[in-house]
């Protein structure tokens, strides 16, 4: 069952800005609470599907991930979704 309260309603430029690979704010959010998490990358790796490779360019910019990924993660970590996307 889908729970809905993990969605957030999103800006049209902050949406562009994850769909385009653009935000700035999703890489330095991601590790800061992560580490708050206590988790590695290797295990939100893990957690995710995806290797430790993956998180990492997450976390440096290289790639942004995609929203269901950015849901789990936001689940994972125990934090609101807006507070990944520093919106």
């Amino acid at each position: 069952m889908i729970e809905f309260s993990k969605f957030t309603i999103l800006k049209k430029q902050k949406l562009s800005e994850i769909i385009g690979g653009n935000s700035n704010d999703i890489g330095p959010n991601l590790k800061k609470y992560r580490k708050l998490a206590n988790i590695s990358q290797f295990k939100l790796g893990q957690l995710l599907n995806v290797n430790q490779v993956t998180v990492s360019h997450y976390e440096s910019g290289q790639r942004v991930p995609d929203i269901d990924s950015l849901i789990k993660i936001s689940d994972i970590l125990d934090v609101d979704i807006k507070d990944i996307l520093s919106i």
